[in-house]
């Protein structure tokens, strides 16, 4: 299952999955409400970040937050937001990716050690932490500007 609501590369995805014989086991949702989304995350075996390039990464906290295993892509910040928290791989490479996937898939213990360091590492974002730190910054900025 894709989620995203984004949808500028939905036919080329489709176009890919149908060339590789997979159309018929490949779902793209479009947009996902919150309530949606969260029954998603629920029924899911783990959670795939393929991202070449991400600013922050939310998608995947909330996953390793929920309890699922993150596969991410090891790429931009990704590894310095999820720390050990996931199981990364090439996104250059798509053996590297179906084997990080399958080692979730086939390692119960693998399995369970990621979604244990997840969660830790998910433990340490807030929302309230990233304002304090902001509004911090801010202040930082305008007193160094009346100095």
């Amino acid at each position: 299952v894709c989620v995203s609501a984004r949808n500028n590369f939905y036919e080329r995805l489709l176009e890919v999955a149908e060339e590789e014989g997979v159309k018929s086991r490949f779902f793209v949702t479009g947009f996902v409400s919150n309530p949606d989304l969260a029954t998603l995350y629920h029924q899911a075996v783990c959670y795939v970040f393929p991202s070449l390039s991400e600013g922050f990464g939310i998608p995947g906290l909330d996953a390793m937050a929920l309890g699922l295993p993150l596969v991410s892509a090891d790429a931009g910040s990704l590894p310095e937001i999820y720390r050990d928290g996931a199981l990364y791989f090439d996104p250059n490479n798509a053996q590297d990716l179906a084997g990080s996937i399958n080692l979730i898939l086939s390692s119960p213990k693998k399995r369970q050690e990621v979604i244990e360091r997840g969660r830790e590492i998910a433990k340490t974002y807030s929302w309230t932490k990233m304002a304090e730190q902001t509004l911090e910054v801010y202040q930082e900025v305008l007193g160094k500007e009346k100095a």
